[in-house]
């Protein structure tokens, strides 16, 4: 959209060091600081939130590219996107828990 990152921070109300840090993923905006970017760029707030999980391969879950569907985030249903939310909102160690016990479901159905 042509902002620098000073008035984006600026409208954030943050330093442009913050606001940087959020740009290379070095640390994770709050909930509230995704809704206000969210209306500064004009899109929908899970539009900023898909473009952290663009991953194609996650541990043992290999996406093919007939199931390509499944790793693009764009028709999340409600439940889904709640989960990613709350996701986001847990300390480093808990999304690891939570990451963990995911993958061992999916083994388990696999199996």
């Amino acid at each position: 959209m042509g902002y620098t990152q000073k008035h984006v921070a600026d409208l954030l109300g943050v330093d442009r060091s913050t606001y940087c840090y959020y740009e290379l993923g070095k640390i994770k905006p709050d909930v509230t600081t995704v809704m206000k970017l969210s209306r500064i760029f004009g899109v929908h707030y899970s539009t900023i939130l898909e473009s952290e999980y663009g991953v194609q391969n996650c541990g043992d879950l290999r996406v093919s590219e007939t199931d390509r569907e499944i790793s693009e985030f764009n028709d999340l249903d409600q439940n889904e996107k709640c989960l990613l939310i709350a996701y986001r909102l847990l300390s480093s160690t808990s999304r690891n828990e939570v990451l963990q016990l995911i993958l061992n479901k999916f083994k388990d159905e696999k199996n």
